[in-house]
């Protein structure tokens, strides 16, 4: 199945949020002067939303749609059902891309959207809370202080010795 179509506005919702099982979406509706639908932020179009299983999954909150899930790689939103094996953190490369020099230097990136966050904003991340890349290094790469070990997705991307990055 393809990908729902991104909305209107890029909804989002904090790193503590997140780990709570709350997230944001767009909805049109809470666009509105009136009548908006319960959930509604501050943001125009969007609207806090919950993920089936989580904590904040208890009728506050309109279960979120199939865009947040595929956003965040994750399950239990609608028409995702909740999966509690793939829910299994697993990293991903997506757009980011660290430079050649640091690429030679055993230095690359991936996806952790906590680096998009205003708060607890983690180390090594490539544009603290704007985008979600986070810097890495490879195993026999110059050890940098806070920066995580590679995921197995940068030696997959990259075609890199499976070795040189974690197992998942």
């Amino acid at each position: 199945p393809s990908p729902p179509p991104s909305p209107k506005v890029d909804c989002e919702s904090s790193h503590g949020d997140r780990r709570n099982g709350l997230y944001q979406q767009y909805n049109e509706e809470c666009a509105q002067s009136e009548g908006v639908p319960g959930g509604c932020t501050n943001d125009l179009g969007c609207q806090f939303c919950s993920i089936e299983g989580s904590g904040t999954d208890n009728g506050d909150f309109d279960r979120c749609t199939g865009w947040v899930c595929e956003k965040y790689s994750i399950t239990g939103c609608h028409g995702v059902k909740l999966n509690a094996k793939s829910e299994i953190e697993k990293a991903e490369v997506g757009d980011c891309k660290a430079d050649v020099g640091n690429r030679n230097a055993g230095r690359h990136t991936f996806v952790d959207w906590a680096c998009s966050d205003d708060e607890g904003i983690p180390s090594a991340c490539q544009t603290p809370g704007k985008g979600p890349c986070r810097f890495c290094v490879l195993k026999n790469g110059q050890p940098m202080t806070g920066w995580p070990v590679c995921p197995h997705a940068v030696c997959k991307k990259w075609d890199l010795p499976a070795k040189q990055c974690l197992k998942h």
